[in-house]
């Protein structure tokens, strides 16, 4: 998961301002107390008489030393700080800075009750940037469907508990799909059909960030519907998609709760997650055909085998999809490199799809792309 940058909201309007002051208090307390003890109990194997040196003074190798052996008698110290965060859990309901702690087990991240300061403006230069991407790859005669994956937390509201999306941000992903219509970009908010499809069965996962492979599937779908208004040029291949054994699956926001060895008995109960896969039907392309007519760029929601949607997807369109989804980078930093790598190059498909979560959309996609070019070629 990505850390939003340059955001300025902070926690969300109605948490209780007292309430958070007595929890500051109250673990500054407990972590003080546990640093101390821990000290004290360190303080007799400390080295001090026979290794002090007026060399080792100057040259610092003393201090040094002694903080090493400070850090390794500190023999509470981790225990005070997993004790801490499954107090904190327990009774507070609360996780580590990053994550916000619903009803019945729901986890969800704080980067999307972000707000960026020039937030519209950068929206408008990320709509630019993305319309730019369009023109490169029609000049290679291939279409390019922008699909914006909506919060898990507007969703998925109805576990928030006492936490609630700004209203500066819920309406986030409309803005920016709007907006990609504007400069003629094809667009896809994907809120109506995971709204829709969350009637029959969740779409997030309660303990990740990511939606479910029910959800991911509710999209692939919406997605294939919106392609055949688009496009009838795909060559077409039948894929079937199979869901094995369910597992139980941590998600990613557990991270933020650290009950250490408490984490199986005291923490958020695991999600139940399938197995997906993908199986092709009968011969290759139907058209006899080698090249994969569809890419599939974006970030974890497409890279990630777990949720299935590039498989899903595959078999809603009944084609060929080649996935470029990268994890841990965001959505234009993927887009960037398969524009300017040897698939696109030599093999320029039909059509892209870009999955872009909504809260990425405010970040600045020209600086990320950037920033990795210059740590690629520095």
């Amino acid at each position: 998961m990505n850390v939003s940058e340059n955001s300025s909201v902070g926690p969300p309007p109605n948490a209780e301002t007292a309430r958070e002051r007595s929890v500051a208090w109250a673990s500054g307390v407990y972590f003080l107390a546990c640093l101390t003890v821990g000290a004290v109990l360190a303080l007799p194997s400390l080295k001090l008489g026979p290794d002090v040196s007026r060399t080792t003074l100057l040259r610092g190798t003393w201090a040094k030393d002694t903080e090493q052996s400070l850090d390794r008698s500190l023999v509470l110290r981790n225990w005070g700080v997993t004790a801490w965060g499954a107090f904190d859990y327990l009774v507070f309901r609360e996780a580590r800075p990053g994550a916000l702690v619903g009803r019945n087990g729901w986890l969800y991240t704080t980067e999307e009750f972000s707000r960026a300061r020039d937030e519209t403006r950068q929206m408008d230069r990320n709509a630019t940037f993305v319309a730019k991407v369009a023109r490169q790859l029609s000049a290679r005669d291939a279409s390019l469907l922008v699909v914006v994956v909506p919060a898990k937390a507007r969703l998925a509201r109805d576990h928030l508990g006492r936490y609630a999306l700004p209203s500066s941000v819920s309406r986030r992903a409309e803005r920016f799909t709007a907006r990609l219509s504007d400069v003629g970009v094809n667009a896809l908010d994907l809120s109506g059909p995971l709204i829709a499809a969350q009637r029959t069965a969740s779409v997030f996962l309660r303990t990740d960030t990511h939606w479910s492979p029910f959800g991911a599937r509710a999209a692939a779908r919406a997605v294939a519907g919106y392609v055949t208004r688009l496009t009838s040029k795909l060559p077409r291949s039948d894929f079937t998609v199979r869901t094995l054994n369910r597992v139980p699956y941590a998600g990613d926001l557990t991270r933020f709760v650290p009950l250490g060895p408490w984490r199986e008995r005291l923490g958020p109960r695991p999600d139940d997650v399938p197995t997906v896969r993908l199986e092709r039907l009968g011969e290759s392309s139907l058209l006899g055909e080698e090249d994969v007519p569809v890419v599939l760029v974006g970030t974890s929601y497409s890279a990630a085998s777990r949720w299935g949607f590039a498989a899903w997807l595959a078999e809603a369109l009944r084609a060929d999809v080649l996935n470029a989804a990268e994890e841990g980078v965001g959505p234009a930093i993927p887009m960037a490199r398969y524009l300017s790598g040897p698939d696109f190059a030599d093999t320029p498909p039909k059509l892209v799809i870009w999955e872009i979560p909504e809260r990425f959309v405010a970040q600045d996609f020209a600086e990320a792309v950037a920033s990795d070019v210059a740590a690629r070629h520095p």
